[in-house]
């Protein structure tokens, strides 16, 4: 069984001793496979240059086989500029040691935003998937021990606040085969910020270099608050992703940056449901459980209150069910009666 990060376990154990009535248990389900493995970072070192920019030298894991040792994928970020054609660069180990060496792709840009280690072909091992800006451009890289380097241009961002550069990112929140062809798709959350735009949720067809759909959403979309939800759980398989406020102006016609949300696509890119879940520079972050013990999840979120709120403390945790819609809540202020 997994078990759930602190937070959620102290937030599990508050909510069943301050709950009077209704189900008050929060049990973890099983994730979808494409969550099970977790990067953690074994070793980090951070220095800062004279642009700001932190320089990262990070190991994480890598299963490079299915029946081999834990091999460690080490990301080095030059960190020198923002704008230059500076070398970071990705190096792939077979062992735990780092000392059994693999491969060394190198990338013209001062930082590598975000990696994430993936099985995206069901053959052998798993794939890297990074993504970084160069310039005005994001990228997205796939690495793996059997296949050549692939690398494509994802989108073009604008300098709207005249500093230089655009101040876009990109992590890598998940992955599905969306096409049918036995190969995942990657699912890549993007976001800005004094520049704004663009801010969405892509599809990518990494093989063919190409943007399957993008779905604008006002906030910041990471991999620790995204999940598949298969058909069995929800009628059909889902995408549920935690929209953070930022608080920096960005206004859709469907939400704004005041706000943060619970929603969930469709695997062709459309809007299943929204939920409203807090205020301004509130994070929902979305988490599956087992609320109701129906061996189906449910999901629990939850946000602290607003700075302006006034003489309140805390914050308020929401069930959902798969269709959006508020099953149970707990207030969890200081002045709660």
């Amino acid at each position: 069984m997994r078990v759930l990060p602190v937070v959620f376990i102290s937030i599990a154990c508050l909510l069943a001793a301050c709950a009077s009535d209704g189900p008050s248990r929060f049990d973890p389900t099983t994730p979808p496979e494409m969550y099970e493995y977790v990067l953690n970072v074994v070793d980090q070192k951070r220095g800062w240059t004279e642009s700001g920019l932190a320089t990262k030298d990070l190991w994480l894991p890598w299963c490079w086989s299915d029946d081999g040792p834990l091999g460690l994928c080490n990301v080095t970020n030059n960190g020198r500029t923002k704008n230059g054609d500076t070398v970071s660069s990705i190096v792939l180990h077979t062992d735990c040691n780092g000392l059994s060496h693999l491969s060394q792709s190198n990338f013209a840009t001062a930082a590598i935003d975000h990696v994430r280690s993936l099985d995206l072909d069901s053959i052998s091992g798993q794939e890297i998937a990074a993504t970084f800006v160069r310039h005005d451009t994001l990228w997205l890289a796939v690495l793996s021990k059997d296949r050549e380097r692939r690398e494509m241009a994802v989108l073009a961002g604008k300098d709207r606040d005249s500093n230089g550069f655009w101040d876009g990112r990109a992590t890598v929140i998940g992955a599905s085969d969306l096409t049918g062809d036995g190969i995942k798709e990657l699912f890549v959350g993007v976001k800005a910020g004094y520049d704004h735009y663009p801010r969405a949720v892509l599809a990518i067809d990494w093989t063919l270099d190409t943007v399957l759909w993008s779905y604008s959403v006002s906030g910041t979309v990471g991999p620790q608050n995204t999940f598949l939800v298969e058909e069995e759980h929800a009628g059909q398989s889902l995408l549920i992703c935690g929209v953070a406020s930022s608080g920096n102006a960005v206004h859709l016609p469907q939400m704004n940056d005041e706000h943060s949300y619970v929603i969930a696509l469709t695997l062709l890119g459309e809007l299943a449901w929204q939920y409203e879940v807090g205020e301004q520079y509130t994070n929902p972050m979305p988490w599956l459980i087992d609320f109701d013990s129906t061996d189906a999840p449910e999901i629990l979120c939850g946000c602290r209150y607003s700075i302006g709120n006034e003489g309140r403390q805390g914050g308020i945790l929401k069930v959902l069910n798969m269709d959006g819609q508020l099953i149970d809540s707990l207030d969890l202020g200081a002045d709660r009666a």
